[in-house]
């Protein structure tokens, strides 16, 4: 995602925009091994003009894109926020070499963070998923969102789509 953290910002920013006051955000980075949350750290921020606008400030000044990341504690940050939706943003939310993630074992982490009601089915926390650039063979962020989210609530944004050469 070196490349094009601009795209992400961009979604982001789009998403940010269709936010009412009355809604809360919070926006955590995963970066290495490392999360990244976007101030306030601890609690969600009301979701006035204000907010957002200062939100992409911090992040324009403050966000370096930097190679491989591994996303669990990032994730783990966002549902201790108790949000209502949890917007997942990556390439490819498994990594790949030092950063790699097991699809089972971060299928078991969300899981445990967020489980179903044994009386309703479900989750405390829905996660939408956003893909982009690549397929991911293994469909990781399908099936999150399939889990956790909703079949409508994955969307994969191709290079073709976002105005890049196709590999």
């Amino acid at each position: 995602m070196v490349p094009h953290l601009q795209i992400v910002l961009q979604e982001l920013a789009r998403s940010l925009a269709a936010l009412s006051p009355e809604q809360g955000f919070g926006i955590i980075f995963f970066q290495k091994n490392e999360c990244i949350v976007e101030p306030p750290t601890e609690s969600l921020a009301a979701a006035t003009v204000s907010a957002k606008s200062q939100a992409m400030k911090w992040i324009n000044d403050n966000i370096v894109p930097q190679g491989g990341t591994n996303p669990l504690d990032a994730i783990k940050k966002a549902i201790a926020f108790k949000p209502d939706v949890v917007f997942l943003l990556s390439q490819n939310i498994t990594g790949y070499g030092q950063f790699e993630v097991d699809q089972r074992d971060l299928m078991a982490m969300l899981d445990q963070l967020n489980p179903r009601n044994a009386q309703t089915g479900r989750r405390l926390t829905q996660i939408n998923c956003v893909q982009f650039l690549d397929d991911d063979p293994l469909k990781t962020m399908e099936v999150i969102t399939k889990e956790h989210g909703g079949p409508s609530e994955y969307k994969f944004l191709t290079r073709r789509e976002l105005g890049l050469p196709e590999r």
